[in-house]
Parts: structure tokens; C-alpha cells; sequence
């Protein structure tokens, strides 16, 4: 009933010490890792994004366009043009 020699029981404590560091060292790798895909898929996200000056610019034409069809209802201005426009 007598426990373990005294040099293997501290075998045994250096090598678990030596598991925990390993765990330690590849919980910081995974880390790091997951931090530079989250960067690169921020830049890839902020990349992809459509600028919305360009689509300001291509919505105006539309904008006036819907204006001018509002504004000719309002007035009781019902030609076939507006009608083709609706």
C-alpha cells in the first residue's frame, strides 16, 4: 500500500506540467489564429462593401423621375406618358 517512488511521482508531476504547457501554448496559437481571420474578414467585409456615393449617383435619375410622376398625379396632370411611366 505504498505510493509511487518519490522520483517517479515528480516524472509524472513534470510531465503533466509539461501537457498544461503544451495546452497553453496551442490555446495561444488558436487564438492568434482566430484573431488574424478576424481581421482578414473585417478587411474582406470593409472590401466588398458597395460605396454608397456610387449608388446615390444611380438613384438619382429615379429620384427626379418619381418626383416629376408625384408631382404631375398631384396636379391632376394624368397623360398617356405618365400613364406608360406608371
Amino acid at each position: 500500500m505504498c505510493c509511487s517512488h518519490p522520483s517517479t511521482a515528480r516524472a509524472s508531476h513534470l510531465d503533466l506540467l509539461r501537457n498544461f504547457q503544451s495546452v497553453i501554448d496551442f490555446d495561444a496559437e488558436v487564438s492568434d489564429r482566430t484573431l488574424h481571420f478576424e481581421e482578414d474578414v473585417r478587411n474582406l467585409l470593409h472590401a466588398a462593401r458597395p460605396d454608397p456615393a456610387h449608388a446615390r449617383y444611380k438613384l438619382a435619375p429615379a429620384r427626379r423621375e418619381f418626383d416629376d410622376i408625384m408631382a404631375a398625379i398631384k396636379a391632376g396632370i394624368v397623360m398617356p406618358t405618365t400613364r406608360a411611366a406608371l
